[in-house]
């Protein structure tokens, strides 16, 4: 969440401190709105796969709006599935349609690792946590919830499968 920037670099020649206050005015008033407009589209949390700039984190924090970044694109995908949302790259506020639900978010620490944990309603996926002192025994934890799964999925799609058979 950073304000447009143009493609071009140029020279602004300011010649005392109430230019300076006028130039940053502007591109505040613009992140403002913008903020401003997400609140009253209803949001409470914006997931963010980039990078969040002080003024947004300012703004955002006015308007006690929470704000996630996320960094990896599969994650993102993963977590917008998750809420029901869509993500979008425009500016402006989103519409009713692509705005997603959190019952609650929370952050629990787990083996030294902080884990922000999203919980909705009809959530349709779940992730399990493995922890192991070896990585090969983790590799054979990780295969077994892997077969496991599978075992579920086949079990569900067809009614001829027969479980241990």
């Amino acid at each position: 969440i950073e304000s447009q920037s143009t493609e071009t670099k140029g020279t602004v020649l300011l010649e005392n401190a109430e230019q300076l206050q006028n130039y940053t005015k502007g591109e505040e008033q613009r992140m403002d709105e913008f903020i401003k407009s997400l609140k009253d589209a209803g949001v409470d949390v914006v997931i963010s796969g980039g990078s969040i700039s002080e003024i947004a984190g300012h703004f955002l924090n006015k308007y006690k709006i929470m704000a996630l970044k996320i960094m990896s694109k599969f994650e993102l995908k993963r977590v917008c599935k998750t809420v029901g949302a869509t993500a979008i790259i425009r500016t402006g506020p989103p519409l009713p349609e692509e705005l997603g639900y959190v019952e609650s978010i929370k952050v629990e620490e787990y083996a030294s690792q902080k884990l922000t944990i999203l919980k909705t309603r009809d959530a349709k996926i779940a992730t399990i946590v493995l922890r192991s002192a070896s990585p090969n025994v983790l590799d054979e934890l990780e295969r077994a919830i892997d077969n496991a799964v599978n075992v579920v999925r086949c079990v569900g799609r067809d009614p001829h499968f027969l479980p241990g058979a």
